[in-house]
């Protein structure tokens, strides 16, 4: 009878979208908490330096040194345009890179730091009082040395700040999002599957390389398209349908990842929304394939160069027939998809023409080649393998590693036991992930967002010019982290365990794993303070 109460008492919480686990008064206890993990985790990254291509995006970027004054150009050129104009060198990554949102906000920090409107560096830059004498502050970075690396180096604790602050927010934005439209009567879980995303120890290369806020970005504005899909779908305001297009559009200047959200927000809405969305609408399969067409017709366009301001006036064009239109009148899911489709050809405008798609120098470097010697065989297989790392290191975040490139992971053969194990774990998870998306399970959603962004990053649509990355799979942790925490919030009520006992295990395992998370990723920050700093400024 007590046990029966006590799961009568639950499911009423629940209805009332409360904490029936988690002892929390109220939601904003919720992100109080969230808000003190973000800050507690990466606080000590505000003392790091310079690490990896945190030279070729910021330092050796001349747009970056000018402050806003760089910015028509950043939103212009590719990312890595500056620094091979520098080397006297050319693009040599196929597509090319276009991500230009976090190199704009790097600008805006100059302004900040002090800009340079030569995009360079002064002579006597370190010398802060300008008294021609080299005194002991005047040396920021402490390496003996009185050069413009001390003035770059002024301003990385602002840009390390920035960066815990941006991936703080996105926390918040993703328990707000799962509370108030995946999970609205179940807040445990929400709060469970963004505490897990949040303490995971692989996300360190996001927040401590300055040069991974792209990944902050892309995550933070792909919540933000969610929000505003749920918010245009159901309070049918024509600000809501701008937002969505909008935050899709700042998404995609983010990174790429926004390309798969065309698949994954249908498929969302099928979820946990089915009376929204009608897959036999004809008018629905229209507007994708116009979206298809257009990107086409720039495609094209860009090869015969025709001039910017023809492409984007006939862009403008329908998108204002789209806007004009019946459907978006109607404030149905077709104008939805209309305005994501709108945001994603602006996007396409700027990039095909800022960027070169095909590589000057394609496969003869194994640094943006690590196949370069493996047989066909080899590739896959290896490729293959490299999925069943990522998937040790979600669920064993040790050890961590910031280089991953050439030689430092074997090839595989088809023959091997590893790579056979990931082709067989991850059909599986493929063909569970159709079944529970059939049944219109949430689990399916978290599947759905752990694979579309996986092989964005996994070699297998495309080659992305590395072996992989720990800041790759962070977009797909947070599929992991909802399939884990809903395992162990529902799948604990599935045994029919008592309330008090679920508490305590659900608690503990989160306290429990939060330190040794916390531990991990602390320690892991300070390996972080200064990775071949210097060796791309010179």
């Amino acid at each position: 009878m007590a046990k029966n109460k006590q799961q009568f008492k639950a499911a009423k919480i629940e209805e009332k979208g409360m904490f029936s686990i988690f002892p929390f008064a109220s939601a904003r206890i919720a992100y109080i908490v969230l808000s003190i993990i973000g800050f507690a985790f990466y606080i000590n990254t505000v003392n790091n330096e310079f690490a990896l291509d945190d030279g070729i995006i910021i330092h050796k970027n001349e747009f970056v040194m000018k402050g806003s004054k760089g910015i028509k150009d950043i939103m212009t050129h590719a990312a890595y345009y500056s620094f091979y104009r520098q080397m006297n060198a050319e693009d040599q990554l196929a597509g090319g890179r276009y991500r230009p949102l976090s190199v704009v906000s790097f600008a805006i920090e100059q302004n900040f730091i002090g800009t340079f409107p030569g995009g360079r560096t002064d002579a006597n830059s370190w010398d802060i009082n300008k008294n021609n004498v080299q005194d002991p502050g005047e040396d920021v970075n402490e390496d003996g040395l009185y050069n413009e690396n001390d003035a770059l180096t002024r301003g990385t604790g602002l840009r390390h700040f920035n960066n815990m602050l941006f991936y703080t927010l996105s926390i918040l934005v993703l328990f707000g999002f799962l509370k108030n439209y995946l999970f609205k009567n179940n807040w445990d879980l929400a709060f469970l599957t963004t505490l897990l995303f949040a303490i995971h120890p692989i996300h360190t290369e996001v927040v401590a390389n300055m040069k991974s806020r792209d990944e902050i970005f892309s995550f933070l504005f792909i919540i933000l398209t969610f929000i505003y899909t749920f918010k245009a779908l159901e309070f049918k305001k024509t600000s809501h349908f701008v937002m969505a297009g909008f935050m899709y559009f700042l998404s995609l200047l983010s990174k790429e990842y926004a390309f798969t959200l065309v698949a994954i927000i249908p498929m969302m809405i099928y979820i946990f929304r089915p009376e929204l969305i009608d897959f036999k609408d004809k008018k629905l399969w229209i507007t994708f394939g116009a979206l298809l067409i257009a990107a086409a017709a720039m495609y094209k366009m860009k090869e015969k160069a025709i001039p910017f301001y023809m492409l984007v006036a006939l862009f403008f064009t329908i998108g204002s027939l789209f806007v004009l239109s019946k459907e978006y009148k109607n404030k149905s899911f077709v104008a939805l998809f209309s305005s994501l489709s709108i945001a994603f050809v602006a996007y396409m405008c700027f990039r095909l023409f800022s960027v070169t798609l095909k590589p000057a120098v394609p496969d003869t470097e194994v640094l943006n080649n690590p196949y370069l010697f493996a047989t066909p065989d080899e590739k896959w297989a290896t490729k293959i393998f490299v999925l069943l790392k990522y998937m040790k290191l979600l669920f064993i975040p040790h050890p961590l590693s910031s280089d991953y490139s050439f030689n430092t992971i074997a090839y595989r053969k088809f023959t091997s036991w590893d790579t056979l194990l990931s082709l067989f774990l991850y059909i599986s998870l493929a063909g569970v992930t159709f079944w529970l998306f059939i049944k219109k399970h949430p689990l399916a959603f978290g599947l759905i967002f752990f694979f579309a962004n996986l092989l964005m990053i996994g070699n297998i649509l495309m080659d992305i010019g590395a072996t992989m990355g720990e800041r790759l799979i962070y977009h797909s942790s947070f599929g992991f982290a909802l399939c884990i925490a809903w395992l162990l919030i529902e799948g604990l009520k599935k045994i029919n365990l008592s309330l008090p006992l679920q508490k305590n295990i659900v608690i503990g395992l989160a306290l429990v794993l939060t330190g040794l998370f916390g531990y991990k990723t602390i320690d892991r920050n300070a390996e972080w303070k200064m990775i071949l700093p210097y060796l791309l400024l010179m």
